[in-house]
């Protein structure tokens, strides 16, 4: 049977000295998942543009994403390849996602 994860990238995102990142607008914490989730909604996708699109919805929402061990490959590569997300965030996301283990 496949692995299954459940990954959650609503963590403050750093700056790179490590300071939280604070909006623009009200000075709140910058979420990784938010940053994420936008960016895959604005990106251009010619395959599994359902599933990218879903699992943005979940991320902008705060809630943790359920991937089995495919979609949690397919999901961290496109991570890598958005090609307008800062590195900053996209690291950070990586970071959490390369420390997921697979769920019981």
């Amino acid at each position: 049977m496949a692995k299954q994860y459940e990954v959650s990238l609503d963590v403050d995102a750093k700056l790179i000295d490590g300071r939280p990142m604070l909006s623009d607008v009200g000075g709140e914490p910058v979420k990784i998942g938010r940053v994420i989730a936008d960016h895959i909604a604005g990106s251009m996708a010619d395959r599994n543009v359902i599933k990218l699109y879903n699992w943005a919805s979940e991320m902008a929402k705060g809630h943790p994403v359920k991937l089995d061990s495919e979609d949690f490959s397919s999901l961290k590569s496109f991570i890598e390849l958005l090609p307008r997300c800062p590195t900053l965030i996209k690291a950070q996301a990586l970071e959490i996602m390369n420390e997921a283990k697979p769920i019981e």
